[in-house]
């Protein structure tokens, strides 16, 4: 015996309630006994003992339970519920209701992990650190080109390994780079976020616009690393694999997820063509 077994709800609505007190204590008695597969292992007089009926009893109620029911919901066996088989009875109608349960259950279970997610989510709000905007840094160029090129290194550099200190970090940078001029210091910016650099290097000697040269391919293999890292956290805590098919339980991790695959893609590809 499993020792536990779903019932719907609506088994007061069927037909089988309609039936005497003993069938129906032995029709429950036999959906509390089936295992995974539908069967009842049992013999006629083990089941009237389990049931708590008289042999003659259990036989009257298996025989109805047995027979056609042309009013039963499920048409299938002409709505017999039972059938002999070897080493007891099946449970005719078990892999319709299984497939049902599985189905609310995994409904249920979307509904729970999408709370949970919300809740989450808003109790981490109050504590997230403040983010680094153009007002919370003293930037030694003034330009829209130089600032939009220093939040694709701010984006960039906050997907590798976490410092102790973003603004520390951040003013220390950009304090550096101001020796530099604001067309060098770009040039810099770009050849870290290209080449997928944790930190600005300084220019090469003899051509003040380029940086020195990095192995790219190892700092790009560990961004992959990272961001491959990134995406089976977020597909194991909100996604489900159900056949071929795969269930997001939140909308904006699932696209999340999708633009890390294609970050991870893209680099793929920029070692392919170093190499």
């Amino acid at each position: 015996m499993n020792g536990y077994t779903k019932l719907f709800g609506s088994i007061v609505a069927s037909t089988i309630w309609r039936e005497d007190n003993v069938t129906r204590i032995v029709w429950i008695t036999m959906l509390a006994m089936k295992n995974k597969y539908g069967i009842v292992e049992a013999s006629v007089p083990g089941l009237a003992d389990l049931s708590r009926v008289s042999l003659d009893e259990c036989k009257s109620a298996l025989a109805k339970l047995s027979s056609p029911d042309e009013y039963s919901r499920t048409k299938e066996f002409e709505g017999r519920r039972i059938a002999e088989c070897e080493g007891g009875f099946r449970v005719l109608n078990h892999e319709t209701y299984r497939n049902k349960m599985s189905a609310d259950e995994r409904r249920e279970y979307l509904r729970v992990k999408q709370r949970e997610f919300r809740e989450k989510k808003a109790s981490k709000q109050p504590s997230n650190p403040p983010e680094i905007t153009v007002t919370s840094l003293v930037f030694p160029f003034a330009s829209e080109a130089f600032l939009t090129k220093w939040k694709l290194w701010e984006t960039h550099r906050r997907a590798l390994k976490k410092p102790k200190s973003w603004p520390v970090l951040f003013q220390e940078q950009l304090d550096w780079l101001k020796g530099y001029g604001e067309e060098v210091a770009m040039e810099i910016l770009s050849v870290s976020i290209r080449n997928g650099y944790q930190g600005l290097f300084e220019p090469k000697a003899g051509n003040s616009n380029k940086p020195a040269p990095v192995t790219s391919v190892f700092n790009l293999t560990k961004i992959i690393e990272a961001k491959k890292l990134s995406a089976s956290n977020l597909f194991n805590h909100h996604a489900t694999e159900t056949g071929l098919t795969t269930d997001w339980d939140d909308p904006a991790a699932r696209d999340e997820y999708r633009a890390i695959k294609q970050e991870i893609k893209n680099l793929n590809s920029q070692i392919a063509r170093m190499a």
